[in-house]
């Protein structure tokens, strides 16, 4: 009676991920579309939120570009692991 390693992940699949990768993958979308570095202590996760501790003008940038960050995101984790920013 042997398993495949499929079988035994299966379970693990449908786990959240950390709130460390979530800030990970945020800086690299931030990054990548808005062109702004941020450090990890300025990003909160709560709730599939993302909240930001910055200047409000280029928090205003990043909020007209949220959906595309919020893709960006989905694309680097390669699950839907946020949904608003705030």
């Amino acid at each position: 009676m042997t398993r495949s390693i499929g079988d035994l992940m299966g379970k693990y699949q449908a786990l959240e991920p950390s709130d460390r990768k979530i800030k990970r993958a945020v800086r690299k979308a931030l990054l990548s579309v808005c062109e702004v570095e941020l450090p990890e202590s300025h990003i909160k996760v709560q709730q599939k939120t993302v909240f930001l501790t910055m200047h409000p003008i280029e928090k205003r940038d990043i909020l007209q570009k949220k959906d595309r960050i919020v893709q960006e995101v989905a694309v680097l984790l390669g699950l839907p692991a946020i949904t608003d920013f705030k």
